[in-house]
């Protein structure tokens, strides 16, 4: 009987490592239910929350960083020289090596990124290809643009064709005009006939 005290306090802190396992038990449960963790719901809504026009965005800026680091290498490759032996030369070239290669890793793993942004927005529009979308829709000023175009070519159409049917009046009335003034000319001519007086002759005849 003088054991059964220290056989309690032995016993006594059991229950409080079975709860531990129970807990952790109880949480795996909960997880294999299907809620995730916090970390992991952040992550996923942060990259939820990236959409394809801020990684088209992402996309121009790497372009832009490997064009200007790629032009900074062609001047470092322009301006080399022959190595004379100098301690100048030798930590000049040293200095431009150490940046050619920083440049060099730099445009690899920006190519690297632009290749993860290019097949996550293939996988975007693949989800967006399930919904029937009008490319039409964004740009609506091309119809207006065409309808403005159609009606233009109508009117300059429409002016040509009344430009045709002028010059072909001016030219009949140009025809009429001459043929008046032929007319003219004969009856004038007439009319100074008639009154033109007659020739004397040398014989007095």
């Amino acid at each position: 009987m003088s054991q059964s005290p220290g056989y309690q306090t032995a016993m006594a802190p059991r229950p409080l490592q079975n709860q531990a396992p129970q807990q952790s038990e109880t949480g795996g449960a909960q997880n294999a239910h299907g809620q995730q963790p916090p970390a992991q719901q952040q992550q996923q809504s942060r990259t939820s929350s990236i959409t394809s026009i801020q990684l088209c965005q992402m996309a121009t800026e790497l372009i832009s960083e490997i064009v200007s680091r790629t032009t900074e290498l062609c001047t470092f490759f322009r301006t080399v020289q022959v190595p004379t032996g100098s301690k100048m030369a030798k930590h000049v070239s040293i200095d431009r090596r150490k940046r050619m290669v920083e440049g060099n890793k730099a445009i690899q793993n920006h190519f690297v990124t632009l290749n993860v942004i290019h097949h996550r927005l293939q996988e975007q529009l693949q989800d967006d290809e399930e919904v029937p979308f009008d490319l039409k829709s964004l740009i609506p000023y091309v119809e207006k643009t065409r309808a403005k175009e159609e009606k233009e070519s109508q009117e300059i159409l429409d002016l040509k064709a009344q430009r045709d049917q002028l010059l072909v009046i001016n030219d009949q009335k140009n025809q009429q005009m001459l043929e008046t003034m032929k007319i003219m000319r004969l009856i004038l001519q007439d009319i100074n006939m008639d009154i033109k007086p007659d020739v004397i002759r040398p014989d007095g005849r």
